[in-house]
């Protein structure tokens, strides 16, 4: 399966659902294969539990493996591990549009306080690299918010430079050279046209910034006028609730960034 979708040249990114591997050897190759392609794998390994390792050997007559050996070897050969289905899904999407991070730090936004500090909180949970930033970002973020007395720090709190400031500040922010990844807590809107606004300042950042990976998470359902600002873009949107430590769900989104912060997947767009 590796082997023919590394040679076919519509493939951008190798998803696997892995519940035991019968030749370590050929996997392996078959992994540096696609690594040298310039193919990411991304993996969803089944049967780490005592009880998955039984259900593996009676769905495939295979042993499941320890999971630190599992571990081992996809690190070694680069292979982005994640813990659920979902998590599959929105990594491959991302990994598909070729983008990559400029470093390993993830700048994050919320349109709220709140949001900002919940963010902060599962990035630190995680051990997620935050990037710090620099001082011209700083400045010239200071120039467009309505309290000068506030305190710019990542995550950023875009409700302090007012909605009508969300497309300025979001530019800023992505062009910080700490800025790997831009991850978006979009919390809701009252009226369509507030909405419309702040999917236009997460979407235009994809014009200037073209190779900057972002992601846009929602804490319940996205109305279809910001939708469709998201999917003419192409930027992938996850409506997710933030999750506590209970389920965690670590998204590594690309080999050697680390994870993205707990959250739990629902239905994407696009």
């Amino acid at each position: 399966y590796v082997e023919y979708m590394v040679d076919d040249e519509e493939t951008k990114v190798i998803a696997l659902i892995v519940d035991s591997v019968g030749d370590g050897k050929r996997f392996r190759q078959a992994m540096r294969k696609a690594r040298e392609a310039g193919k990411p794998v991304v993996a969803l390994k089944l049967g780490d539990s005592d009880l998955g390792k039984e259900a593996t050997k009676a769905h495939s007559s295979h042993l499941a493996g320890g999971k630190e050996a599992y571990d081992a070897i996809l690190r070694a050969e680069g292979v982005i591990r994640v813990p659920t289905l979902e998590a599959l899904a929105i990594t491959a999407s991302i990994l598909a549009q070729g983008k990559r991070p400029k470093c390993d730090t993830v700048t994050a936004c919320s349109t709220s306080g709140g949001g900002a500090i919940m963010m902060a909180d599962r990035f630190d949970e995680q051990g997620i690299k935050v990037g710090r930033f620099s001082e011209q970002t700083v400045k010239s973020v200071l120039e467009s918010i309505r309290f000068q007395s506030a305190t710019i720090v990542n995550p950023f709190d875009l409700g302090l430079g007012g909605r009508y400031h969300y497309i300025e500040n979001v530019r800023k922010i992505a062009g910080d050279p700490s800025t790997g990844v831009l991850v978006c807590y979009a919390t809701p809107m009252a009226t369509e046209e507030k909405r419309v606004q702040m999917a236009h300042a997460f979407t235009d950042v994809t014009q200037d910034y073209p190779d900057l990976p972002v992601l846009v998470l929602f804490p319940g359902k996205i109305e279809a006028d910001e939708a469709a600002v998201y999917q003419a873009a192409g930027v992938p949107i996850v409506v997710a609730l933030m999750a506590g430590k209970e389920l965690p769900v670590e998204m590594a989104l690309f080999m050697g960034l680390g994870s993205l912060p707990a959250f739990i997947f629902m239905p994407m767009v696009p």
